[in-house]
């Protein structure tokens, strides 16, 4: 797929859903619905590569994801709307750490 002369190949959805309260982010049982009927069918029927949503170390954020997968699984079999995380090539990891001291690097 190409998009103003630039191709795309991955497709990256639900960006750190597990860092406000619903209703301004989505449980993870809404993401999995979202996921299912809109995520992976867009994937599909562009060709791009799944991405999983995203992920970080906090504690709140793997509780999140690993309900996420649960409820995907769940929905495996739905005859409708299955949930299939597999379609997903790679897992969206990231974390912010800030861990050296700020060091003067020029002066002028």
């Amino acid at each position: 797929m190409r998009s103003n002369g630039i191709e795309i190949k991955i497709l990256i959805a639900l960006n750190e859903l597990y860092n406000n309260p619903t209703p301004i982010d989505l449980t993870p049982q809404e993401a999995a619905l979202y996921w299912r009927r809109l995520v992976q069918p867009a994937a599909n029927a562009t060709g791009l590569e799944l991405v999983s949503p995203t992920l970080n170390a906090k504690k709140s954020a793997v509780t999140w994801f690993a309900d996420f997968l649960k409820e995907c699984y769940d929905k495996r079999n739905n005859s409708l709307h299955p949930c299939d995380i597999e379609l997903s090539k790679m897992f969206a990891i990231h974390q912010y750490d800030w861990r050296e001291s700020p060091r003067l690097l020029w002066r002028g």
